[in-house]
């Protein structure tokens, strides 16, 4: 029978996630060992991509160069691009998992250049255990999670190796500006005070005025602007009243509704009205 089962191929429909990271034509393929070995294997080869052979039992022996490498199982070894290696050995009841990609240039995965073995992570035996029960399935979404569980093993692997990311930016200050100005907007007819605002976003009133900061407004010019803006999408609509209006966006009474738009849009309600038709 075939030696060679591909759980997964890269295509442009289930690849997105993985080119971020500079990952191209990624395969994962489950290999029996024993019929592999009488193949090609056997002798002295390279490939232009990196090779990521994970022994689940069992044992293979590689040579690279003049060294032999044992992989046992629970073990990986990962072969870099251009790396001439033979498989020597193996046990009978050896069975592997093997990832294969080509890095795009300038990606992290270059600063590899020697081959390496390390243990594999749980996190990864987990994840090829997904791998193979969904690449069964077959369903319109499994390639998707199979693409997302191989990035995360293979990010996984690499960091194990060693490998030095740049640090991310930190970018919880523009997350609490999305989420606050996301609340107020979505909310804005109910009139949102501050104090609402900074308890949905989980800081303190000062805390959210320092994170608007960066914006040039306070959270309350904000909201007030966002709700001026929206009565005047409701001035638009003829079919509601000065009075449907000031009561949909909480006043209490029109006298209210007409000072606060008069304050912040410079003519009455009324008057801005009239300037629409």
């Amino acid at each position: 029978g075939d030696f060679m089962k591909i759980l997964f191929k890269q295509s442009d429909q289930n690849g997105n996630a993985l080119e971020t990271i500079g990952i191209r034509q990624c395969y994962c393929k489950q290999i029996a060992v024993l019929a592999d070995s009488h193949q090609t294997t056997r002798k002295a080869h390279h490939h232009t991509g990196f090779e990521i052979h994970i022994v689940e039992s069992g044992h293979q022996a590689y040579g690279v160069g003049d060294e032999v490498w044992d992989i046992r199982g629970g073990q990986l070894l990962v072969i870099p691009p251009n790396v001439r290696h033979i498989v020597l050995d193996n046990s009978p009841n050896a069975a592997k998992t093997s990832i294969t990609f080509t890095a795009a240039p300038q990606s992290l995965f270059e600063a590899v250049s020697l081959c390496a073995i390390c243990q594999v992570p749980t996190r990864v035996m987990d994840n090829l255990a997904n791998i193979i029960i969904e690449s069964n399935r077959r369903r319109s979404l499994s390639e998707s999670l199979i693409g997302a569980w191989l990035l995360e093993s293979i990010v996984l692997i690499f960091r194990a190796l060693g490998i030095k990311e740049n640090a991310a930016e930190d970018d919880t200050l523009d997350s609490r500006i999305f989420l606050a100005t996301q609340y107020i907007q979505d909310n804005i007819e109910q009139a949102p005070t501050v104090s609402e605002v900074a308890a949905y976003c989980g800081v303190s009133e000062r805390q959210l005025s320092r994170i608007f900061a960066s914006e040039g407004q306070s959270p309350a010019e904000i909201i007030r602007a966002k709700r001026v803006r929206r009565i005047e999408e409701l001035l638009a609509d003829p079919s509601l009243s000065l009075k449907d209006i000031g009561e949909r966006m909480g006043f209490s009474d029109e006298y209210y509704f007409n000072a606060f738009f008069k304050k912040y849009a410079g003519m009455t309600p009324g008057s801005y009205r009239k300037t629409m038709m």
